[in-house]
């Protein structure tokens, strides 16, 4: 039978390879080996559990347990929720059915009221960094034509921004390259038959 892995122990391991006097020492006070309390777990008040997970500095309020993705994840009445939007509804405002909160400090991870703001998924989206919303910044095209009013044309099936001068220049290089194959299969027709109304005139 296999001993408890605290050393100077000799008893049978029960759990988790530590023998019952020690396991239940772990789970009281936090570490096999302390004589007082360290941490007790905080059962039954959601609000007093959430406030134990965040360390509070100067700017951010820190989450401290369980992410994804870098946002806080909170278990209340037994459903996990994203620790921000927990932290927001604790001041009384509610979230509109199919708004979303922006961290405006940028940090997934901050649970500070102040820090949130409830708002649409275009405005999020926007604010973020992602390549819509980089793109969405920019203010001139690749060849530094300025994405204004007039020479700004929008995709009806895809929404995307496009300069009106490239895609005239575009156009133009397509044509002249369309221009040239035909007069090419012209002279090559005229070449072969020897007839010169194939010719271009």
């Amino acid at each position: 039978m296999k001993e408890c892995s605290v050393p100077s122990c000799v008893g049978p391991s029960k759990s988790k390879g530590f023998c019952q006097a020690h396991y239940m020492r772990l789970w009281m006070l936090g570490d096999v080996h302390a004589d007082k309390p360290v941490k007790r777990r905080i059962m039954g008040d959601d609000n007093r559990r959430f406030w134990s997970k965040v360390v509070k500095g100067t700017g951010c309020w820190e989450w401290q347990a369980g992410k994804l993705q870098g946002y806080g994840l909170f278990n209340a009445k037994g459903h996990n929720v994203l620790a921000h939007r927990y932290a927001y509804e604790l001041t009384g405002r509610l979230i509109p059915s199919g708004l979303q909160i922006d961290h405006l400090c940028r940090n997934r991870s901050c649970v500070r009221a102040s820090h949130l703001e409830v708002v649409t998924n275009k405005i999020n989206t926007l604010r973020g960094i992602s390549p819509n919303a980089q793109n969405a910044r920019k203010t001139a095209c690749l060849q530094g034509h300025p994405f204004s009013r007039a020479n700004t044309y929008i995709r009806p099936d895809t929404h995307h921004r496009q300069c009106r001068e490239c895609k005239r220049d575009t156009k133009r290089r397509y044509e002249q390259r369309h221009r040239a194959r035909s007069d090419s299969h012209d002279e090559a027709r005229l070449q072969v038959s020897g007839d010169p109304s194939l010719s271009t005139p």
